[in-house]
């Protein structure tokens, strides 16, 4: 059935007899599988194309993709289904020809006329004789290759220059003129932000914008996320409304052209300033909820969010994703889709699980945990309550102590910053890392500010203010027992810094990213935490104060890297420290910091057992690392039992069943 309401974490019968770990277990040993390879079918991708001036005449052709137009096409994206959005228009019967040494005929198909038009007059405006329509250029009769395409749709969509979304609504001439007040921008003291007739009039608009099908439908959501800031919105104008062409609703004729990254921009600070007023009576902003919810631009969000309260943003797609509408099939589609928006390399395979007894809500929380999402994995962390929805759920024991310590890409941070699990235990999720021992802690809200030259001696690395710090920290740490390593490895990296002529490698680029922490934490006052490896290699490193609990004087640090050539930092809970760093063939690696607690040990390798607190960054050097040691991310203590209302409706149905089933159930551990 089509699903209605939030997502739940899981059914009530699933956690009837097992905890909630031996569900993720069971899940993660039967259905987990691998990103499917869709390259071959993504570098022989087919595009239509009119044969001369013909509408009802198309050519079916693969794209050159070593040419230097394989991008320049139209991705149509349009609701297909529960409901044709153009029902009641005249359908069009189409003859697609296979452009090959034999020009044979490959299909007639049925389309609506209005849909062609809009395409057709679209990709004359770009001017581009290519597009793609999902239906018509994918087969549609050979499950196999059905299958292989539905998973490598997204990829469409980021491939394309010139993706489309068809909208349905037609708009009048008022609302035009709304929407071209919205798009040129809302201004302090403007009718927009004062006028509180013309403020409801906006609303009424973007309510009936929101009702159209495209914003109801998960894969219309996928397509937009995929293709960016190159998604072009169409919404057809009324006979009155054609004099706003040619201004911010694009140039074509009978169509309002936008920026569906603008759009949501200008809607998301029009909303929220209607939120912020005190003069805005509370029905209007109660209002505006879901709209926000729909049209909100997520970096103006972040902007707007409490620091402290900073999570992946995982959370905010698994929250847009539950507010779409799948259909029929929404239990097939939901995690395949879900997974390619947050660029999941570890899958489930959906097509099996919708045989199985396991709720797509369970399954997608398996696979949010398979993919090394961050989590809080405390005492506090509780089951989710009665009626309790996924995403909500996963906002609550996500961590929300997130610190990305650039100030530019922070976003690409909180989506690509996770663990990289090597797989799952009884005890937890296993991952690799190098065990640090914290020695020394530093104050430093008594060194002198002085004033220190910003410039650099050089054009590239760290500035004159950020070199003079490091070296003030070298000298301290040096009178120190057991920091004369760290001291000359800053003042190795100081000296390979001053003589600088060209850009810094990646490697150097995040070392000076940390460093530029570690200078801030300075000037601030910060605690800072010295650290050495274990063992005979000569690896040090220096922490700041993190967002984890109260310092204590020493502790173990843990810093596991994907790749031992490159440093990454490592991360505080000033008892112990880690830190994680994820690759996906970019050319930028995104590292994070965590704060962990570390118990006893676990498993046959004896690895600790880590209990997340936080986020830190730091300065690390590595010489001579060249082995990591097993970790484990511990379950929550409440995902380990049989809950007591399930363990009671089991004993009542035994009891009733027979008189020697009445035996007390453990909970699996």
């Amino acid at each position: 059935m089509s699903r209605k309401g939030p997502i739940p974490c899981f059914l009530p019968h699933e956690l009837a007899d097992k905890s909630l770990v031996d569900r993720i277990l069971q899940i993660q040993k039967t259905y987990a599988t691998k990103e499917t390879d869709t390259s071959s079918w993504i570098e022989n991708l087919e595009c239509l194309s009119r044969e001369g001036r013909s509408r009802r005449s198309l050519e079916l052709a693969k794209l050159d993709s070593d040419g230097p137009g394989y991008r320049d096409f139209v991705a149509v994206s349009y609701p297909t289904a529960p409901k044709d959005p153009y029902e009641g228009t005249v359908p069009v019967h189409i003859k697609i020809r296979r452009r090959s040494g034999r020009d044979t005929l490959v299909k007639h198909v049925q389309t609506r006329a209005i849909v062609l038009d809009r395409v057709l007059r679209y990709a004359d405006y770009v001017e581009v004789t290519c597009f793609w329509i999902d239906k018509h250029c994918i087969v549609q009769d050979d499950e196999a290759k059905l299958k292989h395409a539905m998973a490598a749709m997204h990829l469409v969509y980021g491939r394309s220059r010139f993706p489309v979304a068809l909208l349905e609504l037609t708009l009048s001439e008022t609302e035009a003129g709304l929407l071209h007040s919205l798009m040129a921008g809302t201004k302090p003291g403007s009718e927009l932000t004062v006028n509180s007739v013309i403020q409801q009039s906006m609303i009424a608009m973007l309510e009936r914008i929101r009702r159209d099908l495209w914003w109801s439908r998960t894969w219309t959501f996928q397509e937009e996320y995929m293709a960016g800031q190159r998604m072009r919105l169409l919404m057809r104008l009324g006979p009155n409304a054609k004099k706003f062409r040619m201004t911010e609703l694009g140039e074509i004729d009978g169509e309002a052209c936008i920026s569906a990254t603008d759009f949501r921009k200008q809607a998301t600070i029009f909303l929220l300033n209607i939120h912020r007023s005190e003069e805005i009576c509370e029905e209007l902003k109660v209002r505006c909820d879901p709209l926000l919810k729909t049209f909100a631009r997520y970096n103006i969000l972040y902007q707007e969010r409490d620091l402290a309260e900073s999570r992946a943003m995982s959370t905010s797609i698994f929250a847009a994703t539950e507010e779409r509408n799948l259909g029929e099939d929404w239990g097939y589609d939901y995690l395949p889709i879900t997974a390619n928006v947050c660029d999941y390399d570890r899958r489930l395979r959906s097509d099996s699980l919708a045989n199985s007894s396991h709720s797509i809500g369970l399954c997608a929380l398996t696979m949010w945990l398979m993919n090394g999402e961050v989590f809080n994995n405390d005492g506090n962390v509780a089951m989710p309550t009665e009626g309790m929805g996924l995403s909500e759920y996963l906002e609550t024991i996500s961590s929300d102590r997130f610190r990305p310590p650039s100030q530019v890409r922070q976003l690409s941070w909180l989506k690509e910053c996770r663990l990289r699990p090597t797989g799952f235990t009884e005890e937890g999720i296993v991952t690799f890392g190098l065990l640090w021992h914290v020695h020394t802690k530093v104050e430093t809200f008594d060194w002198d500010a002085g004033q220190y030259e910003w410039c650099h001696p050089g054009k590239f690395g760290l500035n004159g203010y950020q070199r003079r710090r490091l070296t003030e920290l070298s000298n301290k740490v040096r009178l120190l027992a057991n920091c004369c390593q760290l001291s000359l490895q800053l003042d190795e990296y100081l000296n390979d810094d001053e003589g600088l002529k060209q850009p810094p490698k990646h490697v150097k680029e995040y070392m000076d990213l940390m460093a530029e922490e570690v200078v801030e934490a300075i000037r601030c006052g910060k605690s800072l935490y010295l650290a050495t490896l274990e063992g005979p290699i000569e690896a040090s490193a220096v922490f700041v104060e993190g967002t984890g609990d109260e310092a204590t004087d020493s502790g173990t640090v843990i810093d596991m890297n994907e790749n031992n050539d490159r440093p990454v930092s490592a991360a505080v809970d000033f008892s112990a420290f880690t830190s994680w760093s994820r690759s996906r063939s970019r050319s930028h690696q995104y590292h994070i910091s965590m704060t962990v607690k570390l118990t006893e040990t676990a498993g046959v390798s004896k690895s600790p057992l880590m209990t997340i607190a936080g986020w830190t960054n730091g300065l690390a050097f590595y010489r001579g690392v060249k082995q990591r040691k097993g970790l484990i991310v511990r379950w929550p203590e409440a995902w380990r039992k049989v809950g007591v209302e399930q363990r009671k409706t089991l004993k009542r149905r035994r009891s009733s069943e027979s008189p020697r089933a009445s035996k007390p159930l453990v909970a699996s551990e």
